[in-house]
C-alpha cells in the first residue's frame, strides 16, 4: 500500500498531518517576493514543511486509511509502521520520494526531508505566473535626447595645400535635330530606377512568411498524427493512407468524450490527447453513460464542495456534484464516458499517476 500517496492527499485537505514514529507534515504559505536581478515579481506559493518527531501520537492518518481502504484500524497502523521502516532503510541508500511533496534522505545520520519548491494545490494561486516589473529608477528615460558629438580634426602641421588651377569651361556645341522640336515630358529628379526600401523589404518578407506558415501547418499535422499513433493506435491503423493495395474500410465513429486537462505540462498533453476523440452519433440512438466517481460520497454539500474545489484545482475542470445518484450520499464525478472500457482505462491511469485514490470507481448512469 502506498501510504505516502494517502499522506499527501490528507495533507492537501487538512493542512497538517502527524505521523507516529516519523514526524509532523504541515503546509505553509510562502509570501510573494521580488527578484531585483531578473526584475520579476513571483506570486505566493505553498510549500511543505517537515519536523521530525519520533514520539508523535496521532491516529488521523490511520483513520483516513480505514475510510479510504475499508480496512480495520489495526491493519492501518500496521501498514503505516511498515511504510516508515521501509522508508528509513531505503533512505540510507538513495533518496526516497514522498508522493509529489518531496524526498527523504539521510544526512549526518539523521532523516531529513527536502520539499519541492512549490505545490499547485491552492485554487487561488493555481496558474499564476511571474510578472516582470521595473522599479521607478530602473526605467529608461525616454525624454532624454541623444546629441551627436562633433569632432573637428585640425589640419596636419607643415602640410601645404596645393591650389587647384581653375578649369576652363568649354562651350558645348549642341546640334538641333527634328526630335528636339517635339515636346518632352518634364524630368523628375526625385524619380529613381530602384524601388523604395519599404517595398523591397515587403517583397523580401513575402516568401519567408509563406514558408513560416507552411512549416507551422506541417508541424501541427505531424504532431496530430504522432498523438494519434501514440494514444490511439487502433484508429491510426485504420488511417494508413499510404497502403494503396488494400481497400479503405469505413471507420466506425466513436462517441465524443470529455477533455480533462492535467496539472503540469508533462501529464496535460497525455490526458488531453487520450480523451480528445470526436464522432457523430445519430439522434435516434440512446447511448449509455458511465461516470468516473472520485471515491467515497459525502453526507453534506459543504464537504462535497471542498472536495470539488480540490479536484478542479488539480486540473479536472469538468468535475461536478451528483446528488441523489445511486444512494443518499453526494458523489463527485470526474468525467463522463460513453463506454465502460474508456472509463476504466482512464480510472486506472489517473490512479497510477496519483491524481485519484484507489477508491475511485465506475458507475453506469441511467439512459437519458
Amino acid at each position: 500500500m502506498d501510504v505516502g500517496f494517502y499522506l499527501s492527499e490528507l495533507l492537501m485537505q487538512r493542512g497538517e498531518v502527524k505521523v507516529p514514529g516519523l514526524g509532523v507534515f504541515s503546509q505553509a504559505r510562502m509570501s510573494a517576493y521580488y527578484d531585483e536581478n531578473a526584475h520579476l515579481f513571483y506570486p505566493p506559493y505553498n510549500k511543505v514543511q517537515f519536523e521530525a518527531k519520533a514520539d508523535t501520537a496521532d491516529t488521523e492518518l490511520a483513520e483516513y486509511l480505514v475510510d479510504e481502504k475499508n480496512i480495520s484500524f489495526a491493519s492501518a497502523k500496521y501498514f503505516i509502521e511498515k511504510y516508515i521502516v521501509n522508508l528509513r532503510q531505503q533512505a540510507i541508500v538513495a533518496d526516497v520520494p514522498l508522493a509529489n511533496l518531496g524526498v527523504f534522505s539521510i544526512e549526518h545520520g539523521e532523516l531529513s526531508f527536502k520539499a519541492n519548491n512549490a505545490l499547485g494545490t491552492d485554487a487561488e494561486l493555481f496558474g499564476l505566473a511571474p510578472v516582470q516589473i521595473f522599479k521607478a529608477d530602473a526605467i529608461p528615460d525616454a525624454t532624454k535626447t541623444l546629441t551627436a558629438q562633433v569632432v573637428l580634426y585640425p589640419p596636419a602641421p607643415n602640410q601645404e595645400i596645393e591650389a587647384q588651377a581653375p578649369v576652363e569651361e568649354q562651350e558645348e556645341i549642341i546640334e538641333h535635330t527634328d526630335e528636339d522640336n517635339s515636346i518632352q515630358p518634364p524630368h523628375d529628379e526625385s524619380y529613381s530606377a530602384f524601388p523604395d526600401d519599404e517595398e523591397e523589404q515587403e517583397r523580401s518578407r513575402g516568401p519567408w512568411r509563406a514558408i513560416l506558415i507552411t512549416t507551422i501547418i506541417l508541424a501541427v499535422l505531424a504532431g496530430g498524427l504522432f498523438a494519434l499513433y501514440r494514444y490511439q493506435p487502433a484508429t491510426f491503423a485504420q488511417l494508413q493512407f499510404w497502403k494503396n493495395n488494400t481497400p479503405d474500410t469505413p471507420v466506425k465513429a466513436r462517441p465524443s468524450t470529455i477533455v480533462i486537462p492535467g496539472i503540469d505540462s508533462l501529464h496535460t498533453d497525455s490526458v488531453k490527447k487520450a480523451l480528445d476523440t470526436t464522432a457523430k452519433v445519430a439522434d435516434t440512438i440512446k447511448t449509455k453513460r458511465f461516470e468516473l466517481i472520485s471515491g467515497k460520497g459525502f453526507k453534506n454539500l459543504w464537504g462535497a464542495g471542498e472536495a470539488l474545489k480540490k479536484y478542479r484545482a488539480m486540473g479536472f475542470t469538468d468535475a461536478r456534484l451528483l446528488e441523489d445518484f445511486q444512494g443518499p450520499l453526494i458523489k463527485i464525478s470526474i468525467a463522463s464516458f460513453s463506454s465502460l472500457s474508456e472509463c476504466e482505462e482512464m480510472r486506472l491511469r489517473l490512479i497510477k499517476e496519483g491524481k485519484l485514490t484507489r477508491g475511485a470507481r465506475t458507475i453506469e448512469a441511467p439512459e437519458e
